[in-house]
Formats: structure tokens, C-alpha cells, sequence
């Protein structure tokens, strides 16, 4: 009898040693990729151990088979966000093999659990939950392998959902503040595009030639998204009332706005032509330009919270038309007035992209293409006053209204539960333009000139500011 007792007390003593060493391997593996590490004890059928691990990187699933005290249950127990969309699936067979699938190419990730689950279990992120009680309670009592009197340890929900992939409000917060860079871009480039096809050259001398060399500075108002860049413009004189021109804008260095960087390695062109009634400009006087842009553009999405870095490359586009219609008044003697009226299309379009692989991006981000457009009634009038044979002085107010536009939506898919981002916030449908000038003769056909122009901007309220200094030669 003694002996009996002895081997049961020995056989008890070990047992509790290997549950003691199996506890202690499994917390060493939780710091590693395993997403669950399961310990049973089974008064039936004994002790039976088994860690299951799951390789989150790549996202194969893990298979583990116990023992389940003669109960047998087959489904699949969906893990889900707060949002009821499923994260991770436990799959079981009436054998009691269960397979953990994680980031896999499965139909049911991303999708509600009711109608894709057997059961759902919700993972409630910086909350820690018993996962164990949860499923046991979802499959009337039965648990996920084992009887009551089994252990069972499972890291902490927060563990789990830090494990299965990036937050989807803390990547979507990245994701707005991105939108918020691209919407500076966007004014940014509206800015040039506007003031650009209005870029002109109209000195000329015996061979009815005209070259303008210009520096250009253009800042959104508030912010420290700004460029400097050089225009050369140039024009041919048809006929005395008649000319046609082209001009190149360069960007001294890269537009930068938050992760949002375009880079200045290529420059905008554009062409135009203009008729007036008479030489002075007095009378009618026509316009129409065309402007046309195509940029690098590196977009940078920072890791808030949870969710990972991101980085990818694409081209920014940009280009308008305008057509344009004044007719001079002389007021008086050397001053003239000119009431405008005009017609612009513009578009700006960020190509779609998706981001590159790395370690620390494991879940990489795919981008819409992002298109903005606008059709937009001018309309205003300008004064130039000769002040004296040598200065002149300008000025400009104007009102435009866009009579259509079409603002892209901000869209990235690679991660369930990511909501368009619309690029429309604080939209301004009808908006200011001011502008002042003075120019020099220096002689010998020669003129230097400067110009300030502020205007409102249709997308996020906000404002930009232009200053242009040019140096004009006639030929």
C-alpha cells in the first residue's frame, strides 16, 4: 500500500515538475511570434503539452492535435477587431486537429463574423480578456481542447491583436495626416497653375523677339509647404497686335509637406498666345495658355500607435488651360482700365502606387489614384497706371467660382477596415484674387518688373501667396 502511495506521489510530483517546465518554455516563447501557448492536464487521459505558434510575418497557419477528453467539435472560432471583423481563425475537425491561421490569403479575413464564423470571439485591443472563457462559453461549455480540470494559458488579447497586424484607426490616423499634406501639395500646385498661365512677355524690339528670365516664390499661407523655382519665358511677335509664347517653370529644390515629398527634377511647360485690338491695349484683347507638369513624388506614412511605417513612390500631374477675354478703357490720360472675364480647367492627378516591403513593414499599403479637377468661371478688373515714362504701376481684383469640380477621395486597401478618406474637406467654391505689380524701363528695351499675388484656394481653406521678379529683353 505504502508503495502504491509512493509511485502515485512520485508519478504526481513529476507531472507537476513537467507542467512547471512546460509554463516556463512557454513564457519564453511569448515574446517571440507565438501567438497562443496552450498547456493541458487531462485527469482521463493524462498530461499532454503542446505549444501552438504562428508565423505572423508571412502569415502561414500553425496545426496543433490534443487530446479533448472524448469531446469533439468542428467550425471555426473567428478572432476579431472591435468592428467584428475577423483578424484570425482556430479551424478544427472532429480528429481535434486545430490549425491557427494568421494574416493568410483566407476569404474570411476583413469580413463581418456573423455568416464567416462558426463562433467569433471579440479581441479588444489594450484590454486583457480570457480567450479560453470566451470560446468556452461560444461552444456551449466545451472549451477549445479540454476538460475543466486543463490548463490552459493564452497571452493577453492586446498580445494577440499587436501581433496580428496594424491598428486600422491607428493606420487610418496616418492616413488622414497624409491627406492633409496631399491637400497642401494640391494648393500648393493651384497656386502655380493659376498665376503660371498668366505668365506673358511683350516687350519687343527690330526682330519681334521677347525673352523674360523670372524667379517665383509660392507659400500655403500657415504652413511650410513653399517652393522657389525660376520661369524663362519667351515670345515671337506675329504681327503688331498678335504674339505667341512658351515658357518653362523650374523648381529650385523639392516640394515638401509633412511625409509628402514632390521632387523638382523635371519642370512644367506651358504655351500661349494673345491677340489685341490695338498696340497699347486698349480695346479687346484675347488670351488662351496651356500649362502641363509631371513629378516624382515620394509619399512617407508615419507609425502612429500600432501601425507601421510606410513609404512608395508615384508622379504627381498637373496641367490647365485658360481662355481669357479683356477690354482696355483709358480712364485717363496714362491710366487704363480692364474689366476680364475667363474660363480655366485644371487637374491635378497623384497616380495610384503601393508601398514597398521591408522589415518594418509588413503589411505594406495599396493607393487609388488621387484626381482633382476644376472647371472655374474668372472674372475681375485691372488698372495700370503710367505713372511716369519710366514707371509703371498695376493692379488686379478678381472673383472666381468653379461651375464643376470633381475632388478625388484618398483610398488604401492592404489592411480590412480602412475607410476612403475624402480630399474635400473645408471646400471653397467661390473664391478672392488680388494681385499688385510695378515694373522699370532701364531702356534699350529693357524692363525689370515685381508682382505679388495672394489668392483663396478651393481645397481646406486655405490661402497662398506668389511673388514673382522678372527681367525683361526685347529683340
Amino acid at each position: 500500500m505504502k508503495s502504491r502511495q509512493a509511485w502515485a506521489w512520485a508519478w504526481t510530483g513529476f507531472f507537476r515538475f513537467l507542467l512547471l517546465a512546460v509554463f516556463a518554455l512557454s513564457a519564453s516563447l511569448a515574446s517571440g511570434e507565438n501567438l497562443f501557448n496552450i498547456n493541458t492536464f487531462d485527469s482521463i487521459y493524462g498530461s499532454y503539452n503542446e505549444t501552438l505558434t504562428g508565423n505572423v510575418s508571412s502569415g502561414s497557419p500553425s496545426t496543433i492535435s490534443w487530446q479533448s477528453a472524448g469531446y469533439h467539435w468542428t467550425g471555426s472560432i473567428g478572432l476579431t477587431n472591435t468592428q467584428g471583423q475577423i483578424l484570425a481563425l482556430i479551424t478544427t475537425n472532429a480528429n481535434d486537429v486545430y490549425v491557427l491561421s494568421t494574416k493568410g490569403a483566407t476569404a474570411m479575413f476583413g469580413k463581418p463574423c456573423a455568416g464567416n464564423a462558426t463562433e467569433c470571439v471579440v479581441l479588444t485591443p489594450g484590454q486583457t480578456q480570457s480567450l479560453y472563457g470566451a470560446i468556452n462559453a461560444a461552444n456551449n461549455g466545451r472549451g477549445i481542447c479540454c476538460t475543466t480540470s486543463s490548463s490552459v494559458q493564452l497571452l493577453s488579447a492586446a498580445d494577440i491583436y499587436s501581433l496580428l497586424g496594424p491598428s486600422v484607426a491607428d493606420t487610418l490616423a496616418a492616413l488622414r495626416l497624409n491627406q492633409m499634406n496631399l491637400n497642401n501639395v494640391f494648393a500648393l500646385f493651384s497656386s502655380y497653375l493659376n498665376p503660371g498661365l498668366s505668365y506673358d512677355c511683350a516687350l519687343f524690339d527690330k526682330h519681334g523677339m521677347c525673352v523674360s528670365v523670372s524667379g517665383r516664390y509660392s507659400a500655403v499661407d500657415g504652413t511650410d509647404t513653399q517652393v522657389t523655382s525660376g520661369v524663362v519665358t519667351m515670345a515671337y511677335r506675329l504681327k503688331p497686335n498678335a504674339r505667341i509664347g512658351a515658357f518653362v517653370d523650374q523648381f529650385a529644390g523639392n516640394i515638401n509637406s509633412g511625409g509628402v515629398n514632390v521632387n523638382g527634377n523635371t519642370p512644367d511647360v506651358g504655351l500661349f498666345a494673345v491677340w489685341t485690338q490695338y498696340d497699347s491695349g486698349a480695346g479687346l484683347n484675347l488670351r488662351a495658355a496651356f500649362r502641363y507638369g509631371l513629378h516624382d513624388t515620394g509619399i512617407s506614412r508615419m507609425a502612429i500607435g500600432s501601425s507601421e511605417p510606410g513609404f512608395g513612390m508615384t508622379t504627381l500631374t498637373d496641367q490647365g488651360v485658360q481662355l481669357t477675354a479683356s477690354e482696355g478703357y483709358d480712364v485717363r490720360k496714362n491710366l487704363m482700365l480692364k474689366p476680364y472675364v475667363g474660363l480655366r480647367y485644371i487637374n491635378l492627378t497623384l497616380n495610384g502606387y503601393t508601398e514597398y516591403a521591408s522589415t518594418s513593414v509588413t503589411t505594406p499599403l495599396a493607393y487609388n489614384a488621387v484626381r482633382d479637377q476644376f472647371t472655374t468661371l474668372l472674372g475681375g478688373i485691372s488698372l495700370i497706371d503710367h505713372l511716369t515714362h519710366k514707371v509703371d504701376l498695376s493692379g488686379t481684383l478678381g472673383v472666381e467660382t468653379d461651375l464643376s469640380e470633381s475632388m478625388g477621395v484618398y483610398t488604401a486597401s492592404g489592411i480590412p477596415g480602412l475607410t476612403p478618406i475624402p480630399m474635400n474637406g473645408n471646400y471653397l467654391r467661390t473664391r478672392g484674387v488680388a494681385s499688385a505689380g510695378a515694373s522699370y524701363d532701364l531702356g534699350n528695351s529693357q524692363l525689370i518688373s515685381a508682382q505679388l499675388v495672394y489668392r483663396q484656394e478651393a481645397m481646406y481653406l486655405s490661402t497662398t501667396t506668389t511673388a514673382l521678379v522678372s527681367y525683361v529683353k526685347g529683340f
